[in-house]
């Protein structure tokens, strides 16, 4: 079976190029779940408190850092959710990860969700993915 990854976005529905409606990904290979990621340095020191944007930008490096980790590359994602402190700017949340994602040959599939609390109270934003690496790549 020869390995297929579609972005789909339906005809009917709003195209945008930050993020595709579904991914399909079929044939062997690796899926790799991605653990939520905050901003985070290697030493544990939350980096850019009380910035969004920053944070955001932060956290994709940090996404970056474990796809790599895992032999897989940021056009291999497949999905993400993002997960914003209650009150934050989205706008700004999702700027901090538009450099990142403009990136991609094809964007993933995006969720967004405004939360009450992350795991600190300096955690602004937390995204967690799911990456799929065909066999040969």
């Amino acid at each position: 079976m020869k390995n297929l990854i579609q972005h789909i976005t339906p005809e009917q529905l709003y195209n945008n190029p930050a993020y595709s409606h579904a991914v399909v990904a079929q044939g062997a290979g690796r899926t790799i779940y991605l653990g939520g990621q905050n901003s985070l340095s290697k030493e544990g020191t939350v980096l850019f408190p009380g910035d969004i944007k920053g944070q955001s930008a932060q956290v994709m490096q940090n996404l970056t850092a474990v796809l790599e980790a895992a032999n897989a590359l940021p056009d291999h994602l497949m999905k993400l959710t993002m997960h914003i402190v209650q009150g934050q700017n989205l706008q700004e949340g999702y700027e901090g990860a538009q450099p990142f994602l403009s990136k991609l040959k094809h964007p993933p599939a995006v969720t967004m969700a405004f939360v009450a609390g992350l795991a600190h109270p300096d955690y602004l934003v937390e995204i967690d993915g799911v990456a799929f690496v065909p066999d040969g790549e």
